[in-house]
């Protein structure tokens, strides 16, 4: 008996140990409260829950700020968007045009790691990683503003190698059109697992949350794009080979701009002098009056303001905002905003935002790990973002040095 657990014991060490074949697939936008909702909502969607079943999941606490650039860029990196360097907000009319070249990026990303190493790397539509020396790479890129519709030939323009297109077009007739969609994503990745057969495959989709953007948080035109995306998910997972670990992850949740809260001309017309910033979705003052005034309106609701944020955890996710004497946050579907005239308070746009604060209430994102090795349906509560890239450091049996937190593939096989 004691034979049978020594040799049970070291199997499953060497099964934490051993390298493994691993598929990243980041579709934004994905709220932690739109799937414990799932069945009174009678989403259809098969295959992200079959993942959970056989997967250890968590609730992801993001990162500031929250823009899908910065946040996907920290799941590769380990590191906060202050310390990557990508960390302008991606709205679509204001994206720098470096954000889009992986030499931005300060740090070693998982791809160089896992390249150094010798693994083969493919990348689909991954935030900030035109240039990124892969085997395989179609990066999100664009001009201009797209909105909704990204054009399919920057993405193309920057491929690597240039003729990788030409390649999934053969087997895919429909991949070439004008627009890059979430099916280009899928065709361009069940090509890659079924003839490259990456040991990193990293995958991006958006339309999720383009969607909740358009319309609102979880609403029934966006639960429609999910379920799309589910099936998208299931081709990859039917394309992806025996033994490996297939990561769903979600950078940040998503709320409703139902009502607006301007905080500067609440204290203008209370004739409180303080200094006010509008950041990372929080409400930072200068000032002991400015402070005290707001700590009196938590929790009304004609002002929206949920909590005082402790400054401890400001100075650590955000230290260029040290200097504030306060920080609040805002109740659920309210955003601040640093807008110094109008009303104090008002009706919002009612369209799906995600520029929260990480630790405001309700507000998480998911990640699921499933594949070999790894234990069937155990939850592990609530983690960091930057918590992802040293785990999957670990499943690819390579190393981020600079990753601020510890892997957490022991906890998801034992």
């Amino acid at each position: 008996m004691l034979r049978f657990f020594t040799a049970f014991f070291l199997f499953t060490a060497s099964l934490a140990a051993a390298p493994r074949q691993v598929i990243v697939i980041s579709i934004d936008g994905i709220d932690a409260r739109l799937l414990r909702d799932a069945d009174s909502l009678k989403l259809k969607i098969p295959n992200i829950r079959r993942l959970f079943a056989t997967g250890t999941s968590a609730d992801l606490r993001g990162v500031n700020p929250s823009g899908n650039f910065a946040a996907n860029v920290s799941l590769v990196t380990g590191l906060r968007p202050a310390e990557h360097g990508i960390k302008e907000s991606d709205e679509l009319d204001s994206m720098p045009a470096r954000n889009f070249e992986a030499a931005t990026i300060h740090g070693q990303t998982l791809w160089q790691a896992a390249s150094a190493a010798g693994l083969k790397t493919g990348l689909v539509f991954w935030p900030a990683s035109a240039g990124a020396g892969v085997a395989f790479n179609l990066p999100e890129y664009w001009s201009g503003k797209p909105a909704r519709d990204v054009e399919f030939e920057p993405v193309a323009t920057h491929a690597f190698p240039a003729g990788l297109p030409a390649m999934i077009s053969k087997a895919s007739p429909q991949f070439e059109k004008q627009l890059w969609d979430d099916s280009s994503a899928a065709q361009a990745a069940v090509y890659l697992l079924r003839t490259a057969k990456p040991d990193l495959l990293l995958v991006h989709m958006s339309g999720f949350e383009i969607e909740q953007h358009e319309t609102s948080a979880g609403s029934v035109y966006a639960r429609e794009v999910l379920e799309s995306e589910d099936d998208l998910i299931g081709q990859i997972l039917a394309a992806s080979p025996q033994g490996a670990v297939t990561v769903l992850v979600s950078c940040h949740g998503f709320e409703n701009a139902n009502k607006v809260l301007r905080p500067k001309v609440l204290l203008q017309q209370a004739k409180v002098a303080a200094k006010i910033d509008v950041a990372d979705g929080l409400i930072g003052v200068t000032g002991k009056s400015g402070a005290d005034y707001l700590r009196t309106l938590i929790g009304n609701p004609k002002f929206g303001i949920a909590r005082e944020v402790p400054m401890d955890e400001v100075r650590q996710r955000a230290p260029e905002w040290k200097a504030w004497t306060a920080a609040f946050d805002t109740q659920k579907d309210w955003v601040a905003s640093e807008e110094a005239k109008g009303s104090a308070a008002s009706t919002g746009s009612h369209q799906g935002v995600h520029a929260f604060w990480p630790t405001h209430p309700g507000y998480r994102s998911i990640v699921v790990f499933s594949g070999q090795g790894i234990v069937r349906g155990r939850k592990l509560g609530e983690i960091d973002l930057i918590d992802v890239a040293p785990t999957l450091a670990e499943l690819l049996g390579v190393k981020l040095p600079q990753a601020k937190r510890k892997s957490l593939l022991p906890v998801m096989t034992h």
